[in-house]
């Protein structure tokens, strides 16, 4: 009897051992989820109001100051971009040391507005994106330290 409850208790502590590889990945790219869902979602209202610092509620410095460039850019040229996030999915999360890095698709509905009249400048657009992100833990919370475009396809405008 003691060696079946023995055999009983090693093949829990086993199967715990095997499934927990599987849950931290699950909980991995749920976070990222979140967050990446929570930055795409800054982004567009900080693009489209030009106030880019609101993504500093889940971004880096370093890129805050990426978008706020882009910003200006779109600042100077008269354009009031509006997006909406169509779909996010996370594709691959990888992890080293207090890095992680996420490939994710994502896709957007796009349509450019005259800043100052709200007049379209064009037919909205969609498009679809392979997106690189390095995340990395700050006061205890992930953050996006740098987004990057590592594909990018769009129908016709």
């Amino acid at each position: 009897m003691k060696a079946r409850i023995l055999t009983g208790i090693v093949v829990a502590a086993v199967l715990v051992a095997a499934a927990a590889p599987f849950a931290l990945r699950a909980y991995r790219a749920h976070e990222v989820r979140q967050v990446v869902t929570r930055y795409d979602l800054l982004l567009a209202q900080g693009l489209s109001d030009l106030t880019p610092e609101i993504v500093g509620e889940v971004a880096g410095d370093e890129e805050v100051g990426r978008i706020g460039s882009y910003s200006t850019y779109l600042w100077g040229n008269n354009i009031k971009l509006e997006s909406d996030l169509l779909e996010l999915e996370v594709l691959e999360v990888r992890s080293e040391g207090a890095t992680l890095t996420a490939i994710v698709r994502e896709s957007w509905r796009h349509h450019e507005r005259d800043r100052k009249s709200g007049l379209s400048l064009g037919e909205p657009w969609e498009e679809t994106q392979k997106m690189e992100y390095t995340l990395l833990r700050k006061d205890g919370r992930l953050i996006v330290h740098r987004a990057k475009t590592l594909e990018a396809a769009s129908e016709d405008r």
